[in-house]
């Protein structure tokens, strides 16, 4: 990307400008490409550290190699360590997916999204950090680009889910108790269906005969 920048130099050859002497010049207008670090969120990036900071929220920043460029304090305690910065695609201790398989770091939602040049989104996963502590959370992995398109870097938002992911764990676990209470019921009714039923059937076929054979029986027998 090209940047147009004018500026002034010093002439001290008597020779430059038809021989005058001339203390300063203005240049002519020049067309240069910047070095390759001076993209446009390289040079962004700094400002927005302090507004990042004030947010209070977990997110880091990183060159187009994955490498860590910033992450506020809000991002330290999430991870519950300070991770150098250069460190490769997260500063988690350790990753793992939500089934508990571990998650190598070059396989991580934000080495996905450098890899592939785009942005992930739908995934969870689990940090967990120094002291054993885990956090479940939801990562939102941006690619940066320069307005030609170049990849300058990305930006993650991690968002704890941990409070949520418990919830539904309990859902569950109440769904898959009523379900087994509505088994055993099921399987009480029954029972008890089949232990009255049969003295039931033997009243009813004892009162049948006795119905039966009550007509041949003398006055003095049905008394």
């Amino acid at each position: 990307m090209a940047t147009h920048a004018r500026t002034t130099a010093p002439v001290s050859d008597p020779k430059a400008a038809g021989g005058r002497r001339l203390s300063q010049q203005p240049a002519a207008s020049i067309t240069a490409a910047p070095p390759p670090a001076a993209t446009t969120w390289t040079i962004a990036e700094p400002a927005s550290r302090a507004m990042l900071n004030a947010l209070g929220v977990a997110v880091y920043t990183t060159d187009p190699e994955g490498r860590l460029t910033f992450y506020p304090e809000a991002a330290a305690s999430f991870w519950g360590r300070r991770p150098e910065l250069g460190e490769l695609w997260c500063g988690s201790y350790k990753l793992f997916h939500p089934d508990g398989t571990p998650m190598p770091h070059d396989t991580c939602p934000m080495a996905i999204a450098l890899r592939e040049g785009r942005e992930l989104r739908g995934v969870e996963a689990v940090a967990e950090r120094p002291d054993g502590t885990r956090v479940m959370f939801t990562p939102y992995p941006t690619v940066l680009r320069d307005p030609d398109g170049t990849v300058v870097g990305a930006v993650n938002v991690l968002v704890d889910v941990t409070d949520r992911a418990r919830v539904e764990d309990s859902l569950r676990a109440t769904a898959a108790a009523l379900r087994t209470s509505n088994a055993v019921k099921d399987e009480f009714l029954g029972l008890v269906s089949h232990e009255l039923r049969t003295p039931v059937t033997t009243i009813f076929g004892n009162a049948r005969l006795l119905r039966d054979k009550g007509e041949n029986l003398s006055l003095d027998d049905r008394e």
